[in-house]
């Protein structure tokens, strides 16, 4: 998320709190993300974009897929094989989950 200007003055904790939610998506974890997303919504943590500034058409935000998988991001460390278009599409799903629960928004 750093690769965005409006994300500059987010706390880097509230970045790394999407980024599991993200990661869990990757892993196909829907149900750590359910439990996860409750807690963070009680303690005011980011679970959309939209909840760190991001507008989720914001064509710049490819280069945060490619900036979260360059060769030496901690990423590859996961037991799965991680690129750019992968992100994308976890984070497309994060964003599709949050407008499938509306109670929770």
């Amino acid at each position: 998320m750093t690769a965005l200007e409006e994300t500059h003055n987010v706390l880097h904790g509230n970045k790394v709190a999407y980024g599991i939610l993200v990661q869990l998506a990757l892993e196909g974890n829907w149900n750590e993300i359910d439990h996860l997303a409750t807690f963070y919504k009680e303690i005011g943590l980011p679970v959309s974009l939209a909840d760190l500034g991001i507008d989720s058409n914001n064509p710049n935000l490819y280069s945060v897929y490619e900036k979260a998988t360059v060769p030496e991001e901690s990423i590859h460390a996961l037991p799965i094989t991680v690129g750019a278009d992968s992100v994308q599409r976890a984070i497309e799903q994060i964003e599709e989950w949050n407008k499938r629960r509306p109670s929770q928004n």
